[in-house]
């Protein structure tokens, strides 16, 4: 769809990719859909590198200027963006939602990457010789995430890995950690997408409730993994109406 104002590169199962989707329905934003197969490297395409030399996803471009970073993303949205505002008006209650970003990147995520590696590692590497293999890692341009698909290739996570991870995700989903910050937004399924979810949590956890739309529509979680249609439309590069605006409230 040629000429969005806002274009989004993302992938379907990177929590990341989600959080910014999230906003960008929240917002009532359209977009311009680019979905990567991130199990097929297509975020390490020169042309993507182009845009996001990390070649991480999400990128956002917005009136042809690249934004990279999920959280850097969000907040730019919500001050380029403003009929629907998402920050809290009150100062300190803003503090509190730049604590919980960084809790959010630096601990939230952590705990949940581990799992969704290891779910998608098999995908990665099915069809690839050794050769191809190595010329896969070698076109990734950071070394952390090569060490982290070499570790995918050689087996994965450790058990005794992956239960501290789910371990972490219990102690983000009490709310514990960033002020107590995480229990809002941990109910936020982009966080801890049922997939990935510890095999010991069968039902879902209570603090993963659905944000309903308090405008009586179709809700952002629901929006969040499209059903049916839904994927093939993002596939398709279509964009995604607006929504009615909504008031701050206090």
């Amino acid at each position: 769809m040629a000429g969005s104002d806002v274009v989004l590169y993302h992938g379907m199962a990177s929590t990341c990719s989600k959080k910014v989707r999230l906003c960008l329905y929240e917002k009532g934003i359209a977009f311009e859909s680019h979905l990567l197969d991130l199990q097929k490297f297509e975020q390490h395409r020169p042309d993507y590198l182009a845009l996001n030399p990390n070649g991480v996803v999400p990128t956002l471009v917005h009136r042809d200027r690249p934004i990279i970073e999920s959280s850097v993303i969000i907040e730019y949205l919500d001050d380029a963006f403003l009929e629907v505002p998402l920050k809290p008006a009150d100062t300190y209650a803003r503090a509190q939602m730049r604590l919980w970003l960084k809790y959010s990147d630096e601990v939230a995520y952590k705990a949940v990457y581990a799992p969704t590696w290891q779910f998608l590692r098999k995908r990665a590497e099915a069809g690839l010789s050794e050769e191809a293999r190595r010329a896969t890692l070698a076109a990734i341009p950071t070394g952390e995430r090569r060490e982290r698909w070499e570790k995918m290739a050689q087996g994965g996570f450790t058990p005794e890995e992956l239960k501290e991870a789910y371990g972490k995700m219990r102690k983000c989903l009490t709310g514990s950690g960033a002020g107590g910050g995480a229990r809002t937004l941990a109910r936020r399924s982009e966080l801890f997408p049922g997939r990935y979810r510890d095999p010991s949590l069968h039902r879902p956890h209570p603090q993963l409730a659905p944000g309903i739309d308090d405008r009586g529509g179709i809700s952002a979680h629901e929006r969040l993994v499209p059903a049916h249609g839904g994927t093939a439309r993002l596939r398709a590069g279509h964009a995604l109406p607006r929504r009615p605006a909504r008031r701050r409230t206090a």
